[in-house]
């Protein structure tokens, strides 16, 4: 695995979407899932699971992987977003579990920065 920067994630996101044609979410959705099948590897299904989700594209990463692991069964799932203002491929994200009703349905904790900042 190669470890790259913030920058250069962004230039091969770009580079993708703008030479080959690959939507942004579908980049998001391939690395959710990827995330999802790395958490996989080390948690039972009886695991507490918590993703963090900032406002950019990696919080909508944490966020597909959250609803890939709603979708395996996984069923103790919080999701810190760390600012409630998300970017609007990541607001895409959100929005996809509320519709889908698996933050209510599961029982997923939809806990915002601020909640968390109180409760340290």
């Amino acid at each position: 695995m190669k470890i790259v920067t913030p920058d250069t994630m962004s230039m091969v996101d770009k580079k993708a979407q703008e030479q080959y044609g690959i939507p942004g979410i579908l980049l998001m959705e391939q690395a959710g899932t990827a995330i999802f099948k790395a958490v996989q590897a080390h948690c039972t299904h009886n695991a507490a699971i918590v993703f963090l989700a900032g406002p950019g594209n990696n919080g909508g990463d944490s966020m597909t992987a959250a609803r890939a692991a709603v979708t395996a069964g996984y069923r103790s799932i919080s999701i810190i977003l760390i600012r409630e203002k998300l970017n609007d491929i990541a607001s895409m994200q959100l929005k996809y579990a509320e519709n889908w009703g698996f933050l209510s349905m599961y029982g997923v904790s939809l806990l915002h920065e601020s909640f968390c900042l109180q409760m340290l």
